[in-house]
């Protein structure tokens, strides 16, 4: 029974969440991840030979239009948005 009620419960999270990953120049890194949703903290990536990384966060369907303008506000880009 518990791992049933888990795996519903991770279902229902799934649901209601999208996967976003940009990137970020290094020197806007901090205060973008100090700005984003994130369900614990974002992944990041540093990209070879740059100084910008990958990010990737979970967000709330229902947010996605204000996740996006936030981040192309603050310098991200090449933005991509997966269920």
């Amino acid at each position: 029974i518990d791992y049933m009620v888990v795996m519903m419960k991770a279902v229902l999270v799934a649901r209601s969440n999208l996967m976003l990953e940009f990137h970020v120049p290094g020197d806007k890194l901090d205060k973008m991840l100090s700005l984003l949703p994130a369900m614990k903290r974002p992944t990041l990536t540093k990209l070879a030979g740059e100084d910008t990384y990958a990010v990737k966060i979970a967000a709330k369907k229902d947010s996605l239009a204000d996740v996006l303008h936030l981040i192309k506000e603050n310098g991200g880009g090449e933005i991509i948005v997966t269920k």
